[in-house]
């Protein structure tokens, strides 16, 4: 909603020469005896700092110098002792990552016709923008929703998201992220170039845009502000540099953004993190961050800075999740379990499950994360037992050979068991609980060739008894999605950032103290506010107050 001038213009354009000179080197230093720092200097230092660094064979990385006094560098040990020395830096910090703020093991989705996710029901946004009915917070959003002409739907604000890089052509997505490709500035602070697509299939940064501003297309889901702008950084692949962290801060204030989301976080400040926020606030754009899923009262940063709107998470009902960060640092809160979210194209899988005989059932399998892709039809299932065989020197109960394994939770990883069930002639591999339930199960760094998923205890039994009484047969398949349920304050965190989007349509002009206290004052009380903050995000009572 800011309007650049021109300052702006000409500060944007020595970053793109700045970046565009040293975009090959983005990635961890190459050399053993060199590490990467974060270094602020004092006013009038910065020629003699870059000369220094280079002196020293040295190189600078990322230029913050359009935000606050301060650049991410390459350097050896010895000259980063010579340089403390110096007298040049005012402060030196060795980089570091902080973490996405999502849960393992979603609940993956298949095309579906469009309707109002419960999050963005629950924080009433649909109220401000659908025509169809709503009944209040506990309707789960299950109308379809029509967005009204005109309606409060975030149209004219940017939300940058610092993430994984996003899917530009994911259909959800593709009418509201603000496509600035090929203009030469860098936004990908990974790979050191001007494209922030989600390369890795990470998918976190599209569940994150998705919550924010899915578009209203008759298709999946509907955001918070279904016609706000996505503008896309690329700072995560599983972990986020720092010091790429810090570049696209500088970045989204030179390209004018109105909110930025950061859905991660560590457990330590760091002084050129913290000026880096201080400066971004002063330059008028508000700032959200996930407070994180570790369950501990701890601070999480960036969320616990006071220019940030650090944002909790709870589940249905409006019970804290089980794992949200807690805390007198926490701000308020939003929806943050089962959260359905468009992810990149083919990034979800989804998960079905059939006994053909001698019972027919249909089963409820979840999809493991790291599982293969395929459609095994008609084919026997045998019971393998717990198929601990490297870990325990289990011994396989059948012969698994062309035929589905069944495999009981417990005593070693899910990939043990996957994976030797696979080398072993297993075509597909289904887990049962040890407990009562299903559960959501990642094979870690392996990478399934054949479906794999898992059952609850109640099922996993009536198909082992099934098993023990003759042949049976199972039709199962693992299906690439375009959708996503999900969990974590990753997803909290756009909530607000959503609805934030939604104040500033009405209030152009709102500062970020004063959206934060639009937000604060009119959030719902859920309880203790060590638990909930100010209470739970409300879209509908704080755009009314803007007004």
């Amino acid at each position: 909603m800011k309007k650049r001038n021109g300052l702006f213009a000409l500060i944007s354009l020595l970053a793109i020469l700045f970046y565009a000179a040293a975009a090959d080197s983005r990635g961890k230093p190459q050399s053993n005896n060199v590490s990467r720092y974060l270094v602020q200097y004092s006013a009038g230092s910065y020629q003699e700092l870059q000369a220094f660094i280079h002196q020293k064979g040295g190189q600078v990385i990322f230029d913050y110098s359009t935000l606050i006094s301060g650049m991410a560098v390459d350097l050896s040990a010895t000259a980063v002792k010579e340089l403390r020395r110096s007298g040049l830096a005012t402060s030196i910090e060795a980089d570091s990552e902080r973490t996405q703020h999502a849960l393992p093991g979603n609940y993956p989705l298949l095309p579906f016709e469009e309707f109002v996710p419960w999050g963005v029901d629950r924080v009433e946004a649909d109220q401000l923008w659908s025509s169809a009915a709503n009944s209040g917070p506990a309707d789960n959003g299950v109308a379809m929703p029509e967005v009204l002409p005109g309606s409060v739907t975030g149209n004219g604000v940017v939300v940058a998201v610092l993430d994984s890089g996003i899917d530009y052509g994911h259909p959800d997505l593709m009418d509201n992220i603000l496509d600035l490709r090929g203009d030469g500035v860098m936004r990908d602070f990974l790979d050191g170039d001007e494209d922030p697509t989600d390369a890795t299939g990470n998918g976190h940064g599209s569940n994150v845009a998705s919550v924010i501003a899915s578009v209203d297309n008759d298709v999946g889901v509907i955001g918070i502000a279904p016609e706000a702008k996505i503008s896309p950084y690329r700072v995560c692949d599983g972990t986020c540099p720092l010091s790429a962290i810090i570049a696209a801060l500088v970045q989204a204030v030179l390209d004018d953004v109105d909110v930025i989301n950061m859905s991660f976080g560590g457990t330590a400040g760091f002084n050129i993190e913290a000026s880096a926020i201080q400066a971004a606030n002063r330059a008028g754009v508000i700032l959200v961050a996930s407070a994180g899923n570790e369950a501990t009262q701890q601070p999480s940063f960036p969320a616990a800075y006071d220019t940030v709107l650090a944002v909790g998470a709870t589940e249905f009902g409006d019970a804290p999740a089980d794992f949200t960060n807690v805390g007198g640092w926490v701000d308020i809160t939003g929806p943050g379990v089962h959260i359905p979210v468009a992810t990149c194209r083919g990034c979800g899988r989804f998960a079905m499950m059939m006994e053909l005989s001698p019972m027919a059932r249909m089963l409820s399998p979840v999809a493991m994360e790291g599982t293969g892709v395929a459609t095994v039809a008609g084919t026997e299932i045998v019971d393998l037992g717990r198929g601990c065989v490297a870990s325990q020197g289990d011994v396989y109960n059948s012969d698994p050979t062309g035929k589905v394994a069944l495999i009981q939770r417990g005593a070693c990883s899910f990939a043990e068991k996957v994976m030797f069930a696979e080398q072993a002639g297993a075509v597909a591999v289904a887990v049962f609980n040890n407990v009562p339930g299903n559960f959501n199960g990642t094979l870690g760094d392996f990478t399934a060739a054949v479906p794999a998923a898992s059952l609850s205890l109640e099922e996993g039994q009536l198909v082992q008894a099934d098993i023990a009484s003759g042949v049976t047969l199972v039709d199962i398949s693992v299906v690439a999605s375009d959708y996503d349920t999900v969990d974590g304050t990753s997803f909290s965190g756009p909530h607000v950032a959503g609805v934030a989007a939604l104040i500033l349509q009405v209030a152009p002009d709102s500062s970020p103290i004063q959206v934060r206290k639009l937000l604060e004052k009119n959030a719902e009380r859920l309880g203790p506010k060590v638990i909930f903050g100010n209470g739970m995000v409300r879209a509908d009572k704080s755009v009314s107050a803007a007004q």
